[in-house]
C-alpha cells in the first residue's frame, strides 16, 4: 500500500503565499507535497522526465514552473542533483512527528543527504518548527549541529527536449512583491548604506547592535534574509534572535529567502536608473531648443504640460552647467 501524504486545507488553498498563483503552479506544489519521490524531510532528488509524465508534462513543462516556484521562493531546486526542497512542507507535515522514535534516524540521515549550500538553513528553519519546550528543540539542534553533510548524488536524468511548453496561462497574476524594504532610522556608527527590514521601532532596535557585531560583508544579506522570511511568514523565532544566531554561527548563514529581496532591489534600483537617464534625455531637449522651437512644441502639449516644460526650461537655463565627466 502506498503511503499517505496529508495536506492541511486552510494551509494551501487560502495561503497568502498561494494566492495569485496559476493553476500549473498549484499542480506544481502538490505534486511536490505528494510524490512518489518525497521523503520524510521534504528535501528530495526528483527524476525531471519521470515527475513530468505523472503530470501529463514534459520536462521542459515541468521544470519552467518549478523555476518559476524558485523564484517564489516556495521551492529551490539543484539541477546539479536534482534536488528540491519543498519549502513549504512543514506547514503540512509534522516536524515533531518526524523527529518521534519511530523516524528519527531516517530522518537524520535524510536531512545529512541534503546538499550543502541548503543544509544550515534548512536545519534553522526544521528546528524553529519544533516545539521549545521540554528542550526538544535545543537537543534536536545540537544533535543535528554534529552532523556531517554527505557530497549528493550527481542528476543523472537527461532532460527530454519535449514540444514547447503549453501550459502557459495568458492570465497568469504576476506576483512580484512591490513592497519596498523601509530604511531604519540609523543609530549613531550605523552604516547609513543599509536597508532594513520593514519591522517596528522596538525590534529594529534590538536588531541593530547585532548588525553590527556581523562581518561587514555579510550584513546586508543577513538583513535581506529576515525581511525575506517575514514577508512569506517563516521569521518563527524573530528578526534579533535570526541575526544573534548568525552572528554565532556565521558559517551557517546561507542566503535564501532573502534572494527575492536582492532581486527585487536589483529591479528598484535599476528601475530608478532608467528613470533618471530618461528625466536627463528631456533635459538635453529642452536645452537643445531654441525659443521658437519650444513654442511649437509646447502648442501640440496641454497647457499645464507645457507650463511645466517652459519652467524647467527656465530652471536648467539659470543653472551652470555641469562638467562633463570622463
Amino acid at each position: 500500500m502506498g503511503r499517505q501524504r496529508t495536506i492541511n486545507d486552510s494551509s494551501f488553498w487560502r495561503s497568502p503565499l498561494i494566492a495569485g498563483k496559476t493553476q500549473e503552479d498549484k499542480a506544481t506544489l502538490l505534486y511536490l507535497l505528494t510524490s512518489p519521490f518525497s521523503n520524510i524531510v521534504g528535501v528530495y532528488p526528483i527524476v525531471p522526465r519521470i515527475a513530468a509524465a505523472e503530470m501529463g508534462w514534459t520536462s521542459d513543462q515541468l521544470l519552467l514552473v518549478i523555476e518559476r516556484l524558485a523564484d517564489f521562493d516556495l521551492i529551490a531546486y539543484d539541477e546539479d542533483s536534482c534536488q528540491v526542497w519543498v519549502k513549504i512542507w512543514w506547514d503540512h507535515n509534522s516536524a515533531k512527528m518526524a523527529v518521534g522514535p519511530a523516524l528519527r534516524t531516517n530522518t537524520y540521515a535524510q536531512i545529512n543527504e541534503i546538499i550543502p549550500p541548503w543544509r544550515d538553513a534548512y536545519v534553522f528553519d526544521f528546528v524553529s518548527r519544533l516545539p521549545a519546550k521540554d528542550g526538544l528543540r535545543a537537543a534536536i539542534r545540537a544533535q543535528l549541529e554534529e552532523g556531517i553533510s554527505t557530497v549528493p548524488t550527481p542528476c543523472l536524468q537527461a532532460v527530454d527536449r519535449g514540444p514547447a511548453n503549453t501550459t502557459n496561462n495568458p492570465n497568469s497574476i504576476d506576483n512580484t512583491n512591490s513592497e519596498v524594504v523601509t530604511p531604519a532610522t540609523k543609530g549613531e556608527g550605523f552604516p547609513a548604506a543599509l536597508e532594513f527590514p520593514n519591522l517596528s521601532d522596538t525590534e529594529l532596535d534590538a536588531l541593530r547592535p547585532i548588525v553590527l557585531a556581523l562581518p561587514r560583508a555579510i550584513q546586508q544579506d543577513v538583513l535581506d534574509e529576515i525581511e525575506g522570511k517575514r514577508r512569506i511568514g517563516r521569521l518563527k523565532v524573530g528578526a534579533a534572535a535570526l541575526c544573534s544566531y548568525f552572528q554565532k554561527n556565521v558559517g551557517a548563514f546561507v542566503l535564501s529567502d532573502g534572494l527575492a529581496i536582492q532581486r527585487e532591489r536589483a529591479r528598484r534600483l535599476a528601475s530608478l536608473a532608467r528613470e533618471a537617464a530618461f528625466a536627463a534625455a528631456i533635459d538635453r531637449n529642452l536645452l537643445s531648443m531654441n525659443d521658437a522651437d519650444l513654442q511649437r512644441r509646447n502648442a501640440a502639449l496641454p497647457p499645464r504640460v507645457a507650463e511645466k516644460a517652459a519652467a524647467r526650461r527656465r530652471l536648467l537655463k539659470s543653472q551652470p552647467l555641469a562638467e562633463p565627466t570622463s
